[in-house]
């Protein structure tokens, strides 16, 4: 990829979301879905270099975070710097990190998202319908392969309640 397309503003490398402005890249993405570019023959994310062309240089040890969530994206309007702390802050209250809210309350991935989830929210509901059909909590557990316990969070709504 060549970074003189980029500073030029053209637009066949990235194409622009109508909805979001997203502007999505369109060549090479990592294993993540970051925008890859080639600069001198060295390898680098394209939205830290969009960041560069476009609004200023990166301070080290700072990270190009995007507040559109779209990794694909370049649109400088969608990007800030900010520290590991600051990306790991912003994505926990946007309830998108792996590992959930680390006990500090601030959202976290929940539900049939959830990197770990076991049911989706199909089977929530289908529990819930077959505990007040009168299926035994212990049967419902076997059936889905998780424990009793579960289930009673589920149907007294502790937790996974879904469409209440």
């Amino acid at each position: 990829m060549n970074i003189e397309r980029l500073k030029n503003g053209m637009g066949d490398v990235y194409e622009v979301e109508p909805n979001t402005g997203c502007w999505l890249w369109l060549m090479g993405v990592n294993n993540k879905g970051y925008a890859n570019v080639c600069i001198n023959g060295k390898s680098s994310k394209g939205h830290r270099e969009m960041y560069v062309l476009s609004i200023a240089s990166i301070p080290s040890g700072l990270c190009v975070c995007h507040s559109c969530d779209t990794p694909s994206c370049v649109n400088p309007r969608h990007l800030f710097v900010g520290t590991v702390r600051d990306n790991n802050r912003d994505c926990m209250l946007k309830g998108r990190h792996r590992y959930g809210n680390g006990g500090h309350g601030l959202g976290g991935v929940k539900g049939e998202k959830h990197w770990n989830a076991k049911l989706t929210n199909a089977d929530v509901l289908e529990i819930q319908r077959l505990f007040t059909a009168g299926q035994l909590q212990k049967e419902i557990a076997l059936s889905y392969g998780i424990a009793q316990p579960q289930v009673s969070r589920i149907v007294t709504g502790k937790e996974r309640s879904v469409g209440r």
